[in-house]
């Protein structure tokens, strides 16, 4: 579940820019999100989406979204 914000980290030590960070981290959080939302999903599924939900609704960047690390 800390996939998605670990691929901010990631991405940009790869070096993606600002904007292709948060949109891969976005969508690894679409795809947790899909995972736990599944019938097979275990119990305590439904309170891990709640901060999935939060931590992807919250997550911003300032800045210029071009930029990169060098």
């Amino acid at each position: 579940v800390f996939e998605a914000s670990n691929e901010i980290a990631s991405s940009l030590i790869k070096g993606n820019s600002i904007k292709e960070a948060f949109d891969k981290s976005q969508a690894t959080f679409d795809k947790w999100i899909s995972k736990l939302q599944k019938s097979d999903a275990p119990p305590e599924a439904t309170h891990i989406l709640t901060t999935l939900y939060w931590d992807k609704a919250v997550q911003t960047y300032h800045g210029n979204e071009n930029a990169y690390l060098k």
